[in-house]
């Protein structure tokens, strides 16, 4: 038998999904099975957005500061992200 506990954490992750509405259930007698109802990329990208607004001010560039500061992204990836932001610029 699997840890209640843990079988509880699930639950709650799904109610969690449930209100977002990140998921929808089909009924099967007296189960349910789950499906997502957003793609992954748009989940990606709503949970950044989440992220950037609720720790980093709304901006970016406190984030790509955070992760500078904290060494947790080199100089060749930073030179990455700026050719890619370079990029995105010539297309718009």
């Amino acid at each position: 038998m699997k840890n209640p506990s843990r079988i509880l954490i699930h639950y709650l992750r799904l109610c969690a999904g449930w209100k977002k509405r990140l998921l929808a259930h089909y009924t099967f007698g007296n189960t349910y099975q789950y499906y997502p109802v957003v793609s992954e990329e748009d989940f990606r990208k709503g949970t950044l957005r989440n992220v950037i607004s609720k720790y980093f001010n709304n901006s970016y560039l406190n984030a790509v500061s955070s992760l500078v500061k904290e060494e947790d992204i080199s100089l060749d990836e930073l030179k990455q992200l700026i050719h890619e932001v370079e990029q995105a610029d010539k297309k718009h």
